[in-house]
């Protein structure tokens, strides 16, 4: 079904409500995207805020593993973390520099969503999953994007799980790339051709337009409050991930 922006706008508000709770939020979420919300197979949760390294994460990992791993992921909600953890489930949850995930996240739903709703669910997303903190693993844009191959070595100690590493290799990362490409074929997100949302060799013009006038709407006064909530929010995450040697 195709909602208009409206429409979108107002189901959007809606989701921010009832996205903290497990009770309310899973059901709704299991009926429209069944094969990517935790169930009793499930092996890994990967969340985070939108254009944090989500997909990304998922994709590398995928194409490490030499069978097919069970993954919950992409529903960017709090309650799926929530409920991972009280469930023990091995959960990774990414998060970045808020400007940055924000202005991507606006260039891709200028229609529905303002700088300081943005910002608002940043803030809501990471402190509804404070209370948890000690039960999945956090890692930066920059150590999924850099340096996976440590994520999965800290999620294996964490959860005692056997996960093969991904290694940074040109090879890899062209396969990995390659995956996300044609999910993005599969669900009708690409654009120009095969070429995901998320992957940094896309081209586009138009889509850069719209990410500099996204880099200007941040800068709205209106956005002012909830952006620097957000920049708190930020500078108080730390990242499971050890820092490389010098």
């Amino acid at each position: 079904m195709t909602f208009g922006a409206p429409k979108r706008r107002i189901i959007r508000r809606l989701r921010r409500i009832v996205f903290r709770s497990p009770t309310l939020y899973l059901p709704f979420r299991q009926l429209r995207r069944p094969g990517t919300t935790l169930t009793q197979d499930t092996e890994l949760v990967i969340e985070g805020f939108p254009r944090s390294g989500n997909t990304w994460a998922e994709f590398s990992f995928r194409q490490a593993q030499v069978r097919s791993v069970k993954l919950a992921h992409h529903s960017h909600a709090p309650a799926h973390v929530r409920f991972a953890a009280s469930k023990g489930v091995p959960t990774l949850v990414v998060f970045r520099n808020p400007d940055d995930a924000v202005v991507s996240l606006l260039a891709m739903n200028q229609s529905i969503l303002t700088p300081a709703e943005a910002f608002k669910e940043y803030v809501d997303f990471y402190s509804a999953i404070k209370a948890c903190r000690s039960r999945y693993v956090l890692a930066s844009f920059d150590d999924v994007t850099k340096r996976m191959d440590a994520v999965v070595r800290v999620l294996n100690q964490r959860f005692l799980t056997n996960f093969i590493e991904f290694k940074h290799t040109p090879e890899n990362e062209a396969a990995a790339f390659q995956m996300m490409d044609n999910r993005g074929k599969e669900i009708g997100t690409a654009v120009g051709g095969a070429i995901s949302r998320s992957n940094p060799q896309r081209k586009d013009p138009v889509a850069n337009m719209v990410r500099q006038k996204a880099k200007a709407a941040i800068e709205e006064v209106a956005a002012k409050s909830a952006r620097a909530a957000a920049h708190k929010i930020f500078h108080n995450l730390r990242s499971d991930i050890p820092a490389e040697a010098p």
